[in-house]
């Protein structure tokens, strides 16, 4: 939810730009602009609070994954060389 808000304030959010003599000038988009307000810049800023919070838990979930999985095979490791003493 905090990526589609971020991603609907980043696109949503324009610069108002007049027609000059029926043209469409193109706008540029603005992430944060002063039109949106406390509560509008309130928001954008807790959903980019919220995206950086989920990619710091992906990556330690990551991280304690790749610790289980090294420490999974050193036990099958340090079995299989037990295995072999007691076969040798």
């Amino acid at each position: 939810m905090s990526i589609a808000i971020a991603l609907m304030m980043h696109f949503l959010i324009k610069k108002n730009c007049p027609n000059s003599v029926g043209r469409k000038v193109k706008c540029h988009v603005y992430p944060v602009s002063l039109s949106m307000g406390i509560k509008g810049i309130f928001y954008y800023l807790v959903s980019i609070g919220l995206f950086v919070i989920l990619i710091s838990y992906a990556l330690l979930a990551a991280t304690c994954f790749i610790w289980v999985m090294f420490f999974l095979e050193n036990i099958f490791v340090n079995l299989g060389k037990l295995k072999i003493k007691i076969i040798d």
